[in-house]
């Protein structure tokens, strides 16, 4: 009798141990899975992070030329202000050369204060 349930004992065991082999390998593939899961989510982690900083870099260049193009605005209204400036000028000087006549040296050096027009002769 003692053998009999001794037998029955190690045939449990058996039925027992293949349970526990089938579970642990189940664990095995779902621990396989989980750990390529965390893999996959490490890598789009890095991703996203760098992801991120490129849309820092991005954004802070934008806001750099933003700076740049009020910059340009500024200075092309400035160059065209000088242009006017200098059409005006020039339009003054052929109006005043017209209704004067061509000058001389001689003439030029005889008027009072325009040794900066004589400099520029």
């Amino acid at each position: 009798m003692s053998e009999a349930r001794l037998a029955v004992a190690v045939k449990e065991l058996q039925e027992a141990q293949e349970k526990l082999d089938e579970k642990e390998a189940e664990l095995r593939k779902v621990q396989d899975l989980y750990d390529n899961a965390m893999a996959e989510k490490q890598t789009l982690l890095d991703d996203a992070d760098a992801c991120k900083r490129k849309m820092i870099a991005a954004s802070e260049l934008i806001g750099g030329l933003a700076g740049e193009k009020i910059r340009w605005t500024n200075q092309s209204k400035e160059f065209k202000a000088s242009i006017d400036r200098s059409a005006n000028m020039i339009a003054y000087l052929s109006s005043f050369f017209h209704f004067r006549g061509v000058v001389s040296r001689v003439a030029v050096k005889e008027m009072p204060g325009t040794t900066v027009v004589v400099e520029c002769l």
